[in-house]
């Protein structure tokens, strides 16, 4: 890959929550995070606190805009 992120992340202006599997050995760090019904695979497995990390921050920034 040839891009550099730096200089894009400085130009953005509002929040950004990033949530990184750091002990993820079975997917590449650009994988979605959902899947499709009807697959023939089971759900993902979320690391404990993942969900409720996800649904507090989504609360706060909308909190944060009224």
């Amino acid at each position: 890959m040839d891009f550099t992120p730096g200089p894009v992340w400085q130009q953005v202006r509002q929040p950004v929550l990033l949530l990184k599997g750091g002990r993820d050995q079975n997917s590449p760090a650009d994988h979605a995070m959902r899947w499709r019904l009807g697959e023939r695979v089971p759900p993902p497995l979320f690391a404990s606190g993942y969900l409720q990390t996800m649904v507090r921050w989504t609360k706060e920034q909308r909190g944060a805009r009224r």
